[in-house]
């Protein structure tokens, strides 16, 4: 987990808070980080979106920060300029539990 002063848990997703991802950048993901002034915050619920062909919503969910082969085939398998969502369920060590937004990305390929 990566501790960076300053308000409540937020997402880092190869050290970024949003933006675009490039295949570089996402083969070296393994985790999703959090920054903020909460050291024990911990993720206890990770969920990648992405909007279908149909602009259903499809996820993938996992209960730890570590990516799984699944979530990270899905986000290798999109096209170029396809936008993905990452959220997080967040608890710290006393069980209170944390809002965190989702944090936006787009895949660069």
């Amino acid at each position: 987990m990566i501790s960076v002063p300053g308000g409540p848990p937020s997402i880092r997703l190869a050290r970024k808070a949003k933006g675009e991802i490039s295949a570089a950048e996402w083969k070296g993901v393994r985790d999703v980080d959090l920054a903020g002034c909460v050291p024990d915050a911990r993720i206890t619920q990770l969920t990648l979106c992405i909007k279908d062909c149909t602009a259903k919503d499809a996820s993938l969910k996992t209960t730890s920060k570590v990516l799984t082969a699944e979530m990270r085939t899905m986000i290798q398998n999109l096209p170029p300029g396809t936008a993905f969502t990452v959220k997080v369920e967040v608890k710290d060590d006393s069980g209170k539990e944390w809002k965190v937004p989702a944090a936006e990305f787009t895949w660069r390929g």
